[in-house]
């Protein structure tokens, strides 16, 4: 990669690529881990006597940016506890805490940079770190990890609040030192500028029209403004819901346990409640069918009785009346009988 810083229209470009280390990780992309280590730390490092305790970790894969950062900060946290003195206890400790095919990468690079134990500088140590993070990151990660942060990276509108967003800005400025590339973290002036600019817009807006002149001001004191102003937007959003639901119209229909909402048509032709159970379930109904069946009932006795009567009346007429309507024909015609 060339020397030359880049220019305002590299920087542009490089911002609107996909950062090695987003401000939300991605659901989709899932760091792998190997098998889990247990560390042994001293409490007090520099007394050799000194009660230790342990840690439990797991190997890094070489999959990912962010795990590769915390990979980095695991060594340097075992250089500082354990402690280690040299380069090579340092490489090896690094080393232990890979899984393949990550460690046999690391293993290769290491070989071809270490040939002598006068090999074991702090110079050779950067740059086998960086030509292995080489084997699974773009060789410009720390300076697009950089342009991201100052151009790319805003709180989201929702899933994240100002502290949170506070310290994920700071998290992705620490990993920018350990990446690959000419990158080169933010000063706390430059992050506490970014971090202003980079909120939600509601909380610049209100910083805007107030007395609160945050040039002057520490991030951490920044942050706490922010937390407050946050905490009275969340408090009128909570009031002012519950006003639309006390002034809301009730609902005709209401829900039963299981959710389901209960309406009966008769009910409410007739002006009555029906908001409470379903036409199978009224009362009203069922008093109205067993009153209709009772009546058909009746009803069909009664046809009963006259049908029989009528019968009775016929049966007694004369024959003449009968014989009256009957008619010879010829043996070729149909005989047809009126009554």
């Amino acid at each position: 990669m060339s020397s030359d810083p880049p220019t305002e229209a590299m920087r542009r470009s490089i911002a609107l690529l996909p950062p090695p280390i987003p401000l939300v990780p991605s659901n989709n992309v899932v760091s792998a881990t190997g098998t889990e280590v247990t560390l042994k730390f001293r409490r007090i490092p520099t007394q050799r006597n000194s009660d230790t305790y342990q840690k439990k970790v797991h190997e890094f894969a070489g999959d990912s940016a962010e795990g590769y950062v915390k990979w980095r900060q695991l060594i340097e946290e075992c250089q500082t506890q354990m402690p280690l003195t040299t380069v090579e206890q340092r490489l090896n400790q690094a080393g232990h805490l890979l899984a393949s095919p990550a460690k046999d990468n690391f293993n290769a690079v290491r070989a071809t940079i270490i040939a002598t134990p006068a090999d074991y500088t702090e110079e050779n140590f950067t740059r086998i770190m960086d030509d292995f993070a080489k084997t699974f990151l773009p060789a410009d990660a720390a300076l697009k990890q950089q342009l991201y942060l100052e151009h790319g990276a805003f709180q989201p509108e929702t899933g994240m609040t100002v502290a949170e967003f506070s310290n994920r800005l700071k998290v992705l400025n620490s990993a920018i030192s350990y990446l690959p590339g000419q990158g080169t973290p933010l000063n706390p002036e430059r992050m506490k500028i970014n971090f202003v600019h980079k909120v939600d817009s509601f909380y610049i807006h209100l910083i805007m029209k107030s007395s609160f002149d945050f040039l002057t001001k520490t991030q951490s004191q920044i942050l706490a403004h922010l937390q407050n102003l946050e905490l009275i937007r969340i408090l009128t959003k909570q009031q002012q819901e519950a006003k639309r639901n006390q002034n809301a119209k009730p609902s005709v229909h209401k829900k039963s346990d299981n959710g389901i909402k209960k309406f009966c048509w008769h009910c409410k032709r007739m002006n009555k409640k029906c908001d409470n159970h379903n036409a199978n379930e009224c009362r009203h109904l069922k008093r109205l069918s067993e009153n209709e069946v009772a009546t058909n009932k009746a009803k069909e006795s009664d046809d009963h009785k006259l049908t029989a009567k009528k019968f009775v009346n016929f049966k007694n007429k004369p024959n003449k009346a009968k014989n009256h309507h009957i008619e010879e024909v010829s043996g070729d015609e149909d005989v047809e009988f009126e009554l």
